[in-house]
């Protein structure tokens, strides 16, 4: 046996999304992922993704723990239904070029650090006239987790928010935010190659 059959041997056979999942992903991505090309492993990406967590490169979830890790999304209870849903969005800025998923996590990690990555990537302030574009990675996976908490009637994962507004309106700035998303979620396709396309000197070789 090769070394690389070993390995192929050796790593997680993964699940597909269960038809709740999907309608639950759909309820809000609409048709602008390709499900069945979502894949759901119950373990860990690498040694130190830590327990209880998700990771979510090139678009396959990477799920590990006992509390945090169901086979069934879509009739979990809302807190881990939202915990889907931000994981959906790392799936949903992979296939559609919304962000190089890989490379922000990277950059996230060195611009913030690595040992203040798990503190500073995921809070977030909502400010007027913004949407979810201007935000980072791991900010609009936390900003559509807590739209979707609060619109099935779960309070905020309040660590996540940096604004002094609660209750509705706070919802209120989490809609703004989303409004373009929510009105048609393929809108941000294919953003990064539009920033590249931006930035001086794209394109000149």
């Amino acid at each position: 046996m090769s070394e690389q059959d070993l390995h192929e041997e050796m790593r997680p056979i993964p699940r597909s999304p269960t038809q709740e999942e999907i309608q639950l992903a759909k309820s809000l991505f609409k048709d602008s992922v390709r499900y069945e090309k979502v894949k759901i492993y119950n373990a860990k990406y690498v040694g130190f993704q830590q327990d209880e967590t998700g990771m979510t490169p090139f678009g396959e979830m990477w799920i590990v723990g006992a509390k945090t890790y169901r086979e069934n999304y879509g009739i979990a209870d809302v807190p881990l239904q939202a915990f889907f849903i931000h994981e959906m969005v790392h799936v949903w800025q992979y296939q559609n070029n919304v962000l190089s998923v890989l490379g922000s996590a990277i950059e996230e990690t060195i611009t913030l650090g690595l040992g203040n990555y798990m503190i500073m990537a995921y809070p977030y302030k909502l400010e007027p006239n913004k949407d979810l574009m201007d935000y980072r990675m791991e900010q609009q996976g936390a900003i559509m987790e807590n739209y979707y908490r609060y619109k099935n009637k779960v309070d905020f994962r309040l660590t996540y928010v940096q604004n002094t507004e609660r209750g509705g309106a706070l919802m209120k700035l989490h809609e703004d935010v989303l409004k373009k998303f929510l009105q048609d979620p393929h809108y941000a396709r294919n953003y990064a190659y539009r920033n590249l396309r931006s930035t001086p000197g794209f394109g000149d070789r």
